[in-house]
């Protein structure tokens, strides 16, 4: 009779590591990978987002803005010297324009615009304000 372990034992353990390090695999997915998958479709999403600025009119506070990528944008913030200064909350499909309201006067001197949306920022323009 030989010592030793035996075959269904050495099967038997060898399937409970697998199952273990299965179980673990599951458990570490769970937790991480939600947020992971989040961010990276938000990346992949924010590619196919594009948004431009046509036209800044500081006499009537209005700014218009053209959706360039191939998604539809939304909860539109513009910002004045990197400060946010107004939201626009409506939906801008892809291709389209619109022109958005800011509510602020402008001081003169030089100054930063620029408007960020769910899935796209705009390029920064400087204007000078007399």
């Amino acid at each position: 009779m030989k010592k030793g372990v035996s075959t269904a034992i050495v099967i038997i353990l060898v399937l409970l590591i697998f199952v273990s390090l299965v179980l673990l695999s599951y458990q570490w997915l769970l937790k991480y990978s939600p947020q992971t998958q989040r961010e990276l479709e938000k990346s992949l999403i924010k590619d196919e987002g594009c948004l431009n600025i046509e036209n800044i009119d500081t006499n009537n506070k209005k700014i218009t803005i053209r959706n360039c990528g191939k998604i539809d944008l939304s909860n539109f913030i513009v910002y004045i010297d990197s400060e946010p200064i107004d939201h626009y909350y409506e939906t801008l499909n892809s291709g389209d324009i619109i022109k958005i309201s800011y509510n602020i006067d402008i001081p003169s001197g030089e100054h930063e615009i620029f408007i960020t949306s769910n899935y796209a920022e705009s390029s920064k323009i400087i204007i000078n304000i007399p």
